[in-house]
């Protein structure tokens, strides 16, 4: 993030909404304290939930939004303990992107910790077990917020207005399998939280809003960064291109 001063009057979001910002972590511990700083500073409220139980921090987070509707709560964002954007400025940036395309679920493109240079974003294949991971190369090749029918979302920085009555009828959970296979083995499928809950949504109609606008950072042994695009073109698993055309 810049060490630079920021007038807070030039973070907050708009007077008419009230957001609040879910913070889980597995046991407390997280990376991005300054972004968690700059949340407070843009008026956002926060609400941390620790768990070993991944999908149930995020559900606690989610109802307490909705508890809070009575208190004037209207979005929620979801930030994960690793996420951790470039610019002091992100939650107005988000924000904006969010209001300008009249987003229900706006999410960030975020890579994942290797060196592929897949994302979480994916596009539903009809098989909840095998979405089609983009690449950043692919990210960057689309506008810098979009949407499409077969979209799915990361949770890792994820705003919605739970205003909606869908906001009422979704949850996160994770989806676990073994199966065998042809040859006789067995293997695992995971239809992980994330895309889960995009299905869900999907499901009662909502778009589903993916951008490239906030410049962050996926900390793990390394950083792994999602402004310019790096690693293989496309999905190793998947190489042909994708029809953008088609839904």
């Amino acid at each position: 993030m810049s060490g630079h001063t920021v007038d807070p009057d030039t973070l907050r979001v708009d007077d008419e909404v009230k957001v609040l910002a879910g913070l889980p972590t597995y046991d407390g511990v997280r990376w991005n304290g300054t972004a968690v700083g700059t949340l407070l500073m843009s008026g956002v409220d926060i609400y941390e939930a620790s768990s070993s139980l991944l999908a149930a921090a995020f559900n606690r987070c989610w109802a307490e939004a909705l508890n809070r509707r009575e208190r004037g709560v209207t979005h929620f964002l979801l930030l994960h303990a690793d996420i951790v954007p470039h610019q002091m400025t992100w939650v107005k940036q988000l924000w904006k992107e969010f209001k300008d395309h009249n987003c229900q679920v706006l999410s960030a493109a975020i890579p994942i910790k290797n060196i592929v240079g897949l994302t979480s974003t994916a596009l539903d294949t009809g098989n909840p077990w095998r979405p089609r991971r983009l690449s950043l190369t692919e990210i960057h090749d689309r506008p810098v917020t979009w949407t499409h029918p077969k979209l799915l979302v990361n949770t890792g920085m994820l705003l919605c207005d739970i205003r909606q009555p869908w906001a009422e009828k979704v949850c996160f959970t994770i989806n676990d399998r073994i199966r065998k296979t042809e040859d006789g083995k067995f293997e695992v499928d995971v239809e992980p939280e994330d895309w889960n809950f995009s299905q869900q949504v999907k499901n009662l109609g909502v778009d589903l809003w993916v951008t490239r606008k906030i410049k962050i950072n996926h900390v793990g042994r390394t950083h792994w960064r999602n402004d310019v695009p790096w690693g293989k073109p496309t999905d190793p698993n998947v190489p042909e291109p994708i029809n953008w055309e088609e839904e």
